[in-house]
């Protein structure tokens, strides 16, 4: 784990530009912590060297092979603390599940939402209902969460969870990034 820790904090000094990262959130309630599904996604990210909150990810057999530091933060809307990080993923070779640590101790673990090799996530769609209104749906049991953006811009559309979404969107492409908790795939649809 020493390792890990060298080489994230070498590579977080002389990260300056977009990387490959896992984006991963969480946020700190009266029963524990959440940590939501996680996205593969393209970022800055941030040097962090202040903070006794680290985020690893874990092989399949539990082995730390990244570490990075995190900044835990007030959340504006209550009481709960929470964080936002982009890991890179430049070293971290494969990894199955990632967790929280904080002053040392695992505080919460966040893994694949299905066994592994039970099946095959459904893929998804996406289809205009009328000229303004979007329709994505997906394998919500195998891939929790999605992450909608105008694949043009890169603006956030939405978030979702419950594998349908009908939004009111002008978007000409969109992107599906698709989280199963630890990572994500993503599509482009064209939907003129």
């Amino acid at each position: 784990e020493r390792v890990a820790d060298a080489l994230v904090a070498e590579e977080a000094r002389a990260v300056t530009e977009e990387v490959e990262s896992l984006l991963v959130w969480g946020r700190e309630t009266a029963e524990g912590w959440v940590l939501e599904p996680a996205f593969r996604v393209r970022g800055v990210p941030e040097t962090v060297t202040d903070s006794t909150a680290r985020v690893a990810l874990l092989d399949a057999a539990g082995r730390v092979v990244a570490r990075t530091p995190v900044r835990l933060a007030a959340l504006d809307h209550s009481a709960e603390r929470g964080f936002t990080a982009l890991v890179p993923l430049s070293r971290a070779g494969r990894w199955a599940a990632w967790r929280l640590e904080v002053d040392g101790r695992v505080v919460a673990e966040r893994r694949v939402a299905r066994a592994a090799g039970q099946r095959f996530a459904a893929a998804p769609r996406a289809f205009r209902t009328d000229d303004d209104t979007l329709l994505v749906a997906w394998d919500a049991e195998a891939q929790p969460l999605a992450l909608l953006r105008d694949a043009d811009s890169g603006e956030v559309l939405s978030f979702a969870r419950g594998g349908r979404l009908e939004m009111a969107t002008r978007a000409q492409r969109v992107e599906v990034l698709l989280s199963d908790g630890v990572d994500s795939t993503n599509e482009i649809f064209e939907v003129p």
